[in-house]
């Protein structure tokens, strides 16, 4: 007889419920290895943005102070310069840059 789906689960007379349970009896470790097994460390997410650009703030601004009035500024590509990377890392910088009055006079937005 040719060992397929069906054969096993209706031919041998086990029910569909059954044969999942044996499958997850066979796959998943028990509560007692699960104790021993080492705890993960989840400390992987690394710090904030904010933390970040408070580190290399007078760097930032810096750099931004030499560039030309009225200048358009792509934010993101700032970002990435910096080392910046989240998806949403220009918005963040051009938040941390407007943040300071004289920046925020000096610049339009890149349309």
């Amino acid at each position: 007889m040719q060992d397929s789906c069906i054969t096993r689960h209706y031919g041998l007379g086990i029910k569909k419920t059954g044969k999942m349970n044996e499958g997850y009896a066979r796959c998943l470790e028990s509560i007692e290895t699960a104790k021993s097994r080492p705890k993960i460390n989840k400390s992987h997410t690394g710090g904030s943005p904010l933390q970040f650009l408070d580190q290399r703030k007078e760097e930032i601004i810096n750099h931004l102070k030499t560039l030309a009035n009225g200048s358009k500024i792509n934010w993101s590509q700032l970002a990435r310069d910096f080392g910046l990377t989240q998806k949403n890392g220009g918005q963040i910088m051009e938040k941390f840059a407007m943040a300071d009055n004289e920046i925020s006079k000096k610049f339009f937005y890149k349309q």
